[in-house]
């Protein structure tokens, strides 16, 4: 190999390195943050709630620190941290395989689609709440971001 290829690459890989160690702290900082705000929640865990913590939570960590890793983005990091901490109040009746499911989505999506997904939500509540229950079978696409469209 080149000496200067060779140069090249361990420079990437140093890199590489760095990245993932900053991400795996990322990752661990942002979920102890998310775990001591709703500690209060925490403190009356069921017993389906704690065997879930101790025996799947810790597998679906290694999980978010795997793809934690791999990624730029400090906000997707943030989004593993929520879905990790969600898990902890409803993972026992998800399943693990749901909260990974959730990791690999939060993986994909760019910050802008969550932005969109967000109002979309958002519009769909207030829709919600002004609609007769039996008007809201009627709705469509358009009529959401109508809505949405309005209030902006």
């Amino acid at each position: 190999m080149l000496p200067p290829v060779g140069i090249a690459l361990a420079a990437v890989q140093a890199q590489l390195e760095s990245r993932q160690e900053a991400n795996r702290e990322e990752l661990f900082s942002a979920l102890v943050k998310r775990v001591q705000e709703h500690s209060k929640t925490f403190e009356s865990l069921t017993e389906t709630q704690i065997n879930f913590l101790k025996k799947e939570f810790p597998g679906l960590v290694i999980e978010a620190v795997r793809r934690a890793e791999v990624i730029r983005s400090k906000e997707r990091i943030g989004r593993f941290a929520a879905i990790l901490t969600h898990s902890i109040e409803v993972g026992a009746y998800d399943g693990a395989d749901y909260v990974e499911e959730m990791l690999r989505i939060a993986t994909e999506l760019s910050d802008c689609d969550v932005r969109v997904l967000d109002a979309a939500w958002k519009e769909f509540v207030v829709r919600r709440a002004e609609t007769p229950a039996r008007d809201r079978c009627r709705w469509t696409r358009l009529d959401l971001y109508e809505g949405w469209h309005r209030r902006r």
